[in-house]
């Protein structure tokens, strides 16, 4: 054996570090990192939501071809899951502001604001859901963003 293929197989035989796929991180670390990853998503929403709005002032026809697009089962759901995110993304930044005044800094604080910032977020949307939702009928009836009923099937 070389000296160069020694290096290798000592190289080989070496334990790896710890990956994020065996390390469990802790919930602030969890927190932090889905509060980032929420706010690119809320980019995302803001953009479709600036198009849907565009199309609304660019006359009727417009509106009526995005209303169609956007009037489906999976964009319902999408929304939903939307604002979802919006809230969680408002929690934390709620939470956030609080650490930057000193309150709640510490380990077990943390965790506590960062389940209640779940909570509020759950809380919140299932808010948002039964006010646009009139679950009253045999046929759920989804009030969207322009003020008609439209049935579901």
């Amino acid at each position: 054996m070389t000296e160069e293929t020694n290096k290798i197989v000592i190289k080989a035989k070496r334990p790896l570090s710890p990956h994020l796929q065996v390390y469990d991180l802790p919930m602030t670390a969890k927190m932090s990192i889905s509060h980032r990853i929420t706010g690119v998503i809320l980019t995302g929403g803001l953009v479709l939501l600036s198009i849907w709005v565009i199309a609304a002032g660019l006359g009727e026809n417009a509106y009526n071809t995005m209303m169609s697009l956007i009037d489906t089962p999976i964009t319902r759901f999408v929304f939903l899951a939307w604002a979802f995110v919006l809230f969680y993304h408002m929690g934390n930044g709620f939470r956030h502001m609080f650490w930057d005044l000193g309150i709640g800094i510490t380990e077990k604080a943390a965790v506590k604001t960062g389940t209640l910032v779940i909570i509020f977020a759950v809380a919140m949307t299932a808010l948002i859901w039964w006010l646009t939702c009139d679950c009253t009928t045999d046929t759920a009836n989804i009030i969207v963003l322009d003020g008609g009923v439209h049935e579901t099937e």
